[in-house]
């Protein structure tokens, strides 16, 4: 194209080119920081709002694995209130617990420590009932003598003592399992 204008005409032009350029660069600058900014106040929002959710997703979790130990603490409790109840006055076998474990302790040596006590009710339709000891023994013949005079007191069914209690013949672990009379 030709320019036949003038020099200060031409000038006038390139600068009103210059000046449209500027204003349009301009304008698209603005239009695009204006676009930006709404996308990042969605973005923060929308953001904000998840987590949230997630916050709450969290606080149900760990509700959740609380519950989960609440049912087991209650089946713990359960389990421990049932055992209970054979010691407490209402069971009938309560007073006949209280008078095995005083013939037990009676005969109880002073080299013997009981370190777990276990009493199995009789269970449906058995006419059984248990008591598991174990301790620790501080010679053989004291444990064979404890067991011997338990054996002789008349007061239960049968003593049973494993042969590995008698092995040792110093410093072990015992286990005896004796069986109540009904």
């Amino acid at each position: 194209m030709i320019n036949l204008l003038p020099v200060s005409c031409k000038k006038k032009a390139e600068r009103e080119i210059l000046r449209r350029f500027i204003v349009v660069f301009g304008l698209g600058l603005a239009f695009l920081f204006f676009v930006e900014a709404a996308a990042a106040f969605v973005l923060y929002f929308t953001s904000d709002v998840y987590l949230k959710n997630f916050q709450q997703q969290m606080a149900s979790t760990e509700n959740l694995a609380k519950m989960k130990n609440l049912v087991v603490l209650e089946e713990n409790v359960g389990e421990l209130n049932e055992f209970l109840k054979s010691f407490s006055s209402e069971a009938p076998d309560a007073e006949k617990i209280s008078k095995e474990i005083s013939i037990i302790a009676k005969f109880l040596p002073s080299s013997l420590k009981i370190k777990s006590f276990s009493f199995e009710p009789a269970k449906d339709g058995a006419s059984i009932s248990k008591v598991n000891l174990t301790g620790f023994a501080g010679s053989r013949d004291d444990l064979l003598d404890f067991t011997g005079d338990l054996r002789r007191s008349g007061e239960f069914e049968s003593i049973q003592s494993p042969v590995s209690n008698i092995l040792t013949e110093k410093e072990f672990d015992f286990l005896i399992e004796i069986v109540l009379k009904n």
